[in-house]
């Protein structure tokens, strides 16, 4: 992931608050009512965050640091947008119906690429699915034939090898895409599976 200089947050215009017993706030505009959503240009998630884009474009939306000794890192709206739209485009090139039948696993922490593959499975009318490691095996397993999931991200080696573990004939995986660079040997012992196990890097190249 390239890196880029922090950017300035922005102040909020602050909020006014309505219920001084109950401590509620509202924004300044709709004190008295609230805001009528069928004003509002935007009716899917694709759209609202495209809206939010042509907004805000040069404004940090996602911002990270490598390690507590390091300055925290922004992406934009408009470079976190390419890049959902890379991905979005690059699951699509490994196969993926477009379609919101079409179920992605999410198999993580908490992180930017977290947050990136949501918001790509929903700018493409795919469906994400968190898998988490408190399931235990079974439970991965279960999600997996029940969402019918075809692609998962990983983002360890720990966790593209629980999935291959877990993996059977009767499993609808067919693709990992991992964050972490595997060995050619594990490469391998998916592939005798039938999986296709792809970087992340390799995908974007797609």
């Amino acid at each position: 992931m390239e890196q880029y200089e922090t950017a300035q947050a922005v102040h909020s215009t602050g909020a006014v608050e309505i219920d001084a017993d109950e401590h509620i706030y509202s924004h300044p505009e709709y004190t008295q009512k609230l805001y009528d959503h069928h004003g509002f240009s935007a009716q899917t998630l694709y759209e609202l965050i495209n809206q939010a884009v042509q907004l805000y474009g040069d404004r940090p939306l996602f911002s990270y640091r490598s390690s507590l000794d390091t300055s925290f890192q922004s992406y934009s709206y408009k470079q976190v947008w390419n890049m959902i739209l890379d991905i979005g485009s690059a699951m699509a090139h490994l196969g993926l119906n477009i379609s919101n039948e079409a179920f992605i696993g999410i198999y993580g922490s908490a992180t930017i690429y977290y947050a990136l593959f949501l918001y790509s499975s929903w700018c493409y009318s795919f469906v994400p699915v968190g898998i988490y490691d408190s399931l235990g095996h079974d439970g991965v397993q279960f999600i997996i034939k029940h969402a019918n999931l075809k692609l998962i991200f990983a983002d360890n080696l720990k966790r593209v090898h629980n999935l291959i573990e877990c993996h059977d004939e009767s499993s609808s995986l067919e693709t990992i895409v991992s964050l972490s660079e595997p060995s050619l040997d594990l490469i391998e012992i998916a592939k005798a599976k039938g999986i296709r196990l792809v970087t992340y890097t390799t995908m974007m190249d797609l």
